[in-house]
């Protein structure tokens, strides 16, 4: 059985609360946190079926006086071992970085300034505006979770970071791009 991000984040949600697929869903894109482990809202809800149908999860239909029936979905106990397992496996992996932007850093010597100038000054402003948005996640507190929190904290600190190497990269790509045109 593959081991799934996707599953530990939600199984663990519905350990702490039990939710609907689509609660599951707006809680993850409210508070960002879809973005920052990359899960889509059709890969919620093909992911809540997958664990329902596996038997880590059970669903029960609940109604209440002012909306229609929804199911409601709740950790078996099969359900809370996998969870476990899941972050065992999750805990003992080695950390890696993925950036999909390294392929501009890799590939932009091959334009010529003029053209690769732009996309670097594209890339200066997605970092900067990820900036704002992170420091506007950590201004609001009391609506994320403790663990949500450290992970817009952890994503702000690795931002900075990446605005630093970005200064000093693109000073000394521009360095090279001006010796290589002589």
């Amino acid at each position: 059985m593959t081991t799934s991000v996707i599953d530990l984040i939600l199984l663990g949600q519905v350990i702490r609360k039990p939710l609907g697929a689509y609660d599951l869903a707006h809680l993850l894109h409210k508070h960002n946190l879809s973005d920052m482990v990359r899960i889509s809202k059709p890969a919620i809800y093909s992911n809540i079926r997958k664990l329902l149908e596996r038997g880590y999860l059970e669903g029960r239909i609940t109604k209440t006086r002012r909306r229609p029936e929804k199911r409601v979905c709740y950790p078996t106990e099969k359900g809370r071992a996998r969870f476990q397992e899941l972050m065992a496996h999750f805990a003992a992996q080695p950390v890696r970085y993925h950036f999909d932007f390294n392929a501009l850093i890799i590939s932009v010597s091959q334009l010529p300034r003029e053209a690769g100038e732009p996309l670097l000054e594209q890339l200066r402003t997605g970092l900067e505006e990820q900036r704002r948005l992170l420091k506007e996640r950590l201004k609001a507190p009391e609506e994320i979770s403790f663990a949500g929190q450290s992970v817009i904290r952890q994503q702000y600190l690795l931002n900075e970071a990446l605005l630093k190497w970005f200064k000093e990269f693109r000073g000394e790509h521009r360095a090279r791009m001006r010796t290589s045109n002589q």
